[in-house]
């Protein structure tokens, strides 16, 4: 578990600087001599596996780079205040007691494309008053651990950034296709501080990134919906299961979420979710109809252990018939996915809700298997001017 407070908005985000080719022209489709490829090496972009349209004004509708520095080669992008306890008890990969909590960085800052480093810095580390220990009493052994999560890592597959000392920057080193990408509405970048030993700490962290690397020319935007207004992002069979309470408590863990490969984007105006109950597995008795709903993390949520609601949205049925729910999800374009992402940072499950009477609020394990059917409308973007 962790007790947070997160400062944010003290170092504003700078207008990025776009210039264009000056051979290009705008013509509203991806030209020959255009790649479909992100520039940067991270593979294909998925709109453009969808549709070759893109808008049609200005600098956008052209080859362009996206400078966040503001002429600066170091940024502060990421601090915290944090209070960490031994739980979860049993973490995967980790010993036993453990202390685990997750920090992402808060909006608008980013790992920037051009980032060659970042510096990892602990600062205030204490241990908290118990009945054995005196308060406010620093404590430079107290074994710290960083793992991380880039832009481009799937959810759970932290990597090692090793053992940090207070004061001290750890050094995390940033290849192009691991910064954050251009129109980007909050960072892919997921930190995970750990303790070697069942520790009560509480700390202070600095993020800083440090330019060192090119910022590249990026192709023009995509237009989801030039040619369409609607859009198919998810259609398939799930199996989700859930351990109870100890799910995270215990192990630290949550899964069964659905990831679509298309993303959503800007243009789009709704997000619906058709679900098909098929069968309940147990060993939880099963709740009632009306106790399901449908658990949402758009783009800009990141699920965090220890750390925050496992979902950033909870949305009920705004029709339910026979064993069909619909459900019409909020749609927020500072929750937008990237419109240059090679998949969708969205992610969708139906379960029941935590206040369900037969499954004790969430303590009794469950599964459960259904059909998700996931549609977007929206409208062309040409003519817009996209956030930073």
């Amino acid at each position: 578990l962790v007790g947070l407070l997160l400062m944010a908005g003290c170092i504003a985000k700078d207008d990025p600087t776009e210039g264009a080719l000056a051979t290009d022209a705008a013509t509203g489709v991806l030209g020959a001599n255009e790649s479909a490829v992100a520039p940067d090496g991270r593979g294909e972009i998925s709109a453009f596996r969808e549709s070759n349209r893109t808008v049609t004004n200005g600098t956008d509708a052209m080859e362009h780079k996206h400078d966040y520095w503001g002429g600066e080669t170091r940024r502060l992008i990421g601090w915290a205040d944090g209070l960490l306890f031994p739980i979860p008890l049993l973490p995967e990969g980790k010993p036993a007691g453990t202390a685990i909590a997750d920090f992402d960085l808060p909006a608008p800052f980013l790992v920037y494309e051009g980032t060659d480093h970042l510096e990892f810095t602990f600062n205030q580390v204490e241990f908290v008053p118990t009945t054995t220990r005196s308060p406010g009493v620093d404590h430079p052994f107290i074994p710290l651990f960083v793992d991380y999560l880039t832009a481009v890592d799937e959810p759970g597959q932290f990597r090692p950034a090793g053992q940090a000392m207070p004061g001290q920057p750890l050094i995390i080193p940033v290849k192009p296709v691991e910064a954050d990408m251009p129109h980007q509405t909050k960072s892919l970048w997921l930190f995970r501080v750990t303790t070697g030993e069942a520790n009560y700490f509480a700390f202070n962290f600095t993020v800083t990134a440090v330019k060192g690397a090119a910022i590249v020319d990026w192709p023009p935007h995509p237009d989801l919906y030039a040619e369409r207004t609607e859009r198919l992002i998810f259609e398939g069979a799930v199996h989700g299961e859930y351990k109870g309470s100890a799910d995270n408590l215990l192990y630290g863990t949550d899964a069964n979420w659905v990831y679509p490969e298309r993303i959503i984007s800007y243009g789009t105006d709704t997000v619906t979710v058709t679900v098909e109950y098929g069968a309940w597995g147990g060993p939880g008795p099963e709740p009632a109809a009306e106790d399901f709903e449908l658990q949402v993390n758009n783009a800009s949520y990141i699920p965090k252990v220890g750390n925050g609601d496992p979902a950033g949205l909870h949305v009920e049925a705004a029709s339910m018939e026979g064993k069909t729910y619909v459900f019409e999800v909020p749609v927020d374009p500072a929750g937008f996915d990237t419109p240059y992402g090679q998949k969708s940072r969205w992610s969708f499950r139906f379960a029941p809700m935590a206040s369900a009477t037969a499954l004790n609020a969430g303590a009794e394990p469950w599964s459960l298997d259904y059909t998700m059917k996931i549609v977007a409308t929206g409208r062309s973007i040409s003519g817009e001017a996209l956030p930073s």
